[in-house]
């Protein structure tokens, strides 16, 4: 039987520091472009592909936003500067729980609803593939 973990307790930092007030958060992920290698003799007039390059998707965490934390205000202001260090450390406390990567921040949207919290939504593309690891 698959053994099943809560995810209360997911951690994410950038440049070491954890960012608080998060609500929701995934692992990096990725695609790969395929390549159209179809000609005029593909096999039964179908379109054929070989893989091409991995792109690593994009990815969103959502916070309580607070404008006057340090954490949150440089997220809000860094599209468009270096990329950060972050890291996703996963609740389960096993094995391959730890994703460490580097990401430029391409997007910081402030949620106002009428009737709930302030949030943001942070939205990141990483430079290469993430490293994973065991954090015990």
């Amino acid at each position: 039987m698959a053994l099943k973990y809560a995810a209360k307790g997911a951690v994410i930092t950038v440049g070491g520091t954890a960012i608080d007030g998060v609500q929701s958060l995934s692992v990096p992920s990725d695609s790969v472009n395929l390549i159209d290698v179809s000609s005029h003799d593909s096999p039964s007039g179908r379109h054929e592909y070989v893989p091409g390059m991995v792109d690593s998707d994009d990815l969103t965490f959502d916070i309580i936003y607070d404008s006057a934390d340090a954490n949150h205000e440089a997220l809000r202001v860094a599209p468009g500067s270096a990329a950060l260090a972050f890291v996703i450390s996963l609740a389960n406390g096993t094995t391959n729980d730890v994703h460490t990567f580097s990401a430029f921040v391409t997007g910081f949207s402030i949620s106002l609803a009428f009737d709930g919290a302030e949030t943001a939504t942070v939205t990141l593309k990483r430079s290469g593939a993430d490293a994973v690891t065991d954090s015990v």
